[in-house]
C-alpha cells in the first residue's frame, strides 16, 4: 500500500503489526537532541505512542518524555489512545507550558467504528482532553480527515471547553467507497467527497472563531487547480 509516502520507508507487513521493542533507539535519539535546538517535537503523527501492547512497550513514551525533560525539549503528544496517556500524567505535568497533548477526532457519533475501530472511542478521547485541562496542560484536536462538515462542527461543540487549539486538515485516501449508515460516500484524494469545500471550511472556521479558538489550516486544503 503506497497511498501514504512514509510507507515507502516501512517494511510491508510490520507497520500495523506487533510493535517491536528497540530500546537501543532511545540511546541513538539522545545523540540527536543537540540538533533539535529546542523546537517542539511531535509524538507521533504516523504511529500511536500509546498502543495496546506489551507492558515493556507501554513504558517507552515515559522514557522518551523524561529524556525530553532532561534536555529541555518541548513536546506535543498526538494520540488516539484516549485515557491511556494519563498513565504519564505526572511526567507530563513537569513540562509546564512546554508540552501540549492532543487527539484526532473525525466524529463523535457511532460512525467512528467504521473508520477507527482500533482506536479509543471518541468519548474516551474527549475525557482525556478534559483531564488534561484539569491539570492545566495545553490541549489540541486534529480535525482530520474531514468527512462531513456537520461531523466536524459536532466535534468542536463537544470539545470546545477542553481544547485550546484545533488543526484543520485533510489526509490522503485511496480511491474507494464506503457505506456510512444508509449513505454511500466516496473517499477520493484529499477527502473531497462532494460538498462545497470552501463553504464547509468557512463554516468550520466561523464556528472556531465564535468560540475564540486558535486554529491552523493544513496546506492540503488550499484550492485545487
Amino acid at each position: 500500500d503506497k497511498t501514504a509516502p512514509w510507507l515507502d520507508r516501512v517494511h510491508v507487513g510490520n507497520f500495523f503489526g506487533d510493535v517491536k521493542a528497540e530500546f537501543r533507539l532511545l540511546d541513538t535519539l539522545r545523540w540527536e537532541y543537540k540538533y533539535i535546538n529546542h523546537q517542539m517535537v511531535l509524538m507521533s503523527p504516523y504511529t500511536e505512542p500509546y498502543p495496546v501492547s506489551y507492558p515493556r512497550i507501554l513504558r517507552r513514551p515515559r522514557y522518551v518524555l523524561k529524556n525530553f525533560l532532561k534536555h529541555e525539549i518541548p513536546c506535543a503528544i498526538l494520540t488516539k489512545a484516549g485515557t491511556r496517556v494519563m498513565r504519564d500524567m505526572e511526567t507530563i505535568k513537569q513540562f509546564g507550558s512546554a508540552i501540549k497533548v492532543g487527539t484526532t477526532l473525525i466524529t463523535i457519533g457511532e460512525e467512528w467504528l467504521d473508520f477507527e475501530g482500533q482506536c479509543a472511542p471518541p468519548y474516551q478521547r474527549i475525557d482525556m482532553l478534559r483531564q488534561m485541562k484539569e491539570h492545566e496542560v495545553r490541549t489540541f484536536v486534529c480535525l482530520m480527515p474531514i468527512m462531513f462538515p456537520k461531523w466536524v462542527i459536532d466535534v468542536i461543540e463537544a470539545t470546545k471547553d477542553f481544547t485550546d487549539e484545533y488543526f484543520i486538515g485533510a489526509r490522503l485516501f485511496p480511491r474507494r467507497r464506503r457505506t456510512v449508515g444508509n449513505e454511500t460516500i466516496g473517499l477520493p484524494i484529499f477527502g473531497r467527497i462532494g460538498f462545497k469545500w470552501k463553504d464547509a471550511l468557512d463554516e468550520i472556521v466561523a464556528t472556531l472563531r465564535s468560540y475564540g479558538k486558535k486554529f491552523y489550516i493544513s496546506d492540503t486544503l488550499r484550492p485545487m487547480p
